[in-house]
């Protein structure tokens, strides 16, 4: 019996001894999964400090079981300086990567500021031609813009304000785009034409024409001293300024007259203007001067589709020209003359009102006296 309990008792022993080592065995390979986790999750710091904990584990159950082994420890301390190399390469490659797209993305967003910043330029000539084969530049400028900006350019008026240049053709790129480099845009004009003409009189035309043949300016000077002057200050509306000098210098008109009316002006009652101007902006001025006893007539058409009329003659006439206002004034004083005198009454000096006064009063005492002797009688 005591052998049997001996023997028993052994077997329990050794099963007690392998459940043991079954037990140490496990918990020594959970730490080192635990180990295993940790490192690849938290800093440098915390993965050396584990391999000591594994180790001391490992000599913990070397102690407690004899299967665990010096080589089993070393070769887990080997796994985790591998497992830490691999983390550290991993973290140099990852920040390697990410400087790389750091970088490109820099360059690309260097490029796009590059080229948002790029300029383009525009230059603009205003041309014309003193002769047929010769191109003067009248006018310049340059505008700057963005790349791929639009752009817009624009004629300047040289027409109006006295200057008698008409827009005759542009090139076709006065709106666009700005590019790299250099957009050329060219507006060309046509000059105006200018004609003096002297008369035989002494006198002077001088005519300014656009290009295409309407009247910019007419002054005329007369060999008097007087002047009068067109001007067309601008061709969208029809009308000319008018200024007229007298034989002093002195201006003694300055209006506007329009297309298609007649207007008629007399000064000081030496001087008379009659000015029609037709719908196309034709010009026809009849003056009358009155010098010493003289009228000097004449007469001024200027047409672009005819050649300049200009024709003058001297009368004798009386002291001074009259307009009609004047003539129906002298109407009315006639009248209002004629009227006084026929309410005139007698005057003591008139014999013939006298001589029929008196007999009327010697009529009328014979007649109460023949009245007055019958009554006596009776």
């Amino acid at each position: 019996m005591s052998k049997i309990n001996r023997n028993y008792q052994v077997v329990i022993g050794k099963l007690l001894v392998f459940l043991m080592t079954l037990i140490l065995t496990f918990i020594g390979g959970e730490i080192g999964v635990k180990a295993n986790v940790s490192m690849s999750s938290d800093s440098s710091s915390s993965v050396n400090s584990e391999p000591s904990s594994q180790m001391s584990n490992s000599k913990d159950s070397s102690k407690d079981s004899p299967e665990v082994t010096k080589t089993e420890s070393n070769q887990t301390e080997r796994n985790l300086i591998t497992g830490k190399e691999k983390k550290t390469a991993v973290s140099n490659e990852t920040k390697k990567t990410v400087q790389v797209g750091q970088s490109t993305e820099n360059k690309s967003d260097n490029i796009a500021v590059t080229e948002a910043q790029k300029k383009g330029t525009v230059v603009v000539s205003y041309l014309y031609n003193e002769t047929k084969n010769r191109e003067e530049v009248y006018a310049k400028k340059k505008i700057t813009g963005v790349v791929g900006t639009p752009y817009k350019t624009k004629a300047l008026d040289l027409l109006n304000n006295n200057g008698q240049w008409i827009l005759e053709s542009k090139s076709n790129n006065t709106a666009g785009l700005f590019k790299s480099g250099i957009i050329n845009v060219s507006y060309y004009y046509r000059t105006d034409v200018e004609s003096d003409v002297e008369h035989k009189d002494g006198s002077d035309t001088c005519i300014d024409w656009t290009a295409d043949k309407r009247i910019g300016i007419v002054q005329h000077d007369y060999v008097n001293g007087a002047s009068i002057l067109f001007e067309r200050l601008n061709y969208n509306k029809k009308q000319y300024a008018l200024t007229i000098w007298n034989t002093n210098g002195n201006v003694i008109k300055d209006r506007t007259i329009n297309f298609g009316h007649e207007y008629s002006f007399v000064f000081q009652k030496s001087s008379s203007y009659i000015i029609t101007v037709d719908s196309n902006g034709d010009l026809s001025v009849i003056s009358r001067f009155l010098v010493g006893k003289q009228i000097q007539n004449a007469i001024l058409i200027v047409s672009p589709n005819e050649p300049l009329f200009y024709r003058y003659k001297n009368y004798a006439r009386p002291s001074r020209i009259d307009s009609k206002s004047e003539k129906a004034q002298k109407s009315v004083t006639n009248k209002k003359k004629l009227i006084r005198k026929q309410q005139k009454l007698p005057q003591t000096g008139d014999s013939s009102n006298n001589y029929a006064s008196y007999l009327l009063v010697i009529l009328i005492i014979s007649i109460a006296a023949v009245f007055k002797r019958k009554n006596m009688r009776y």
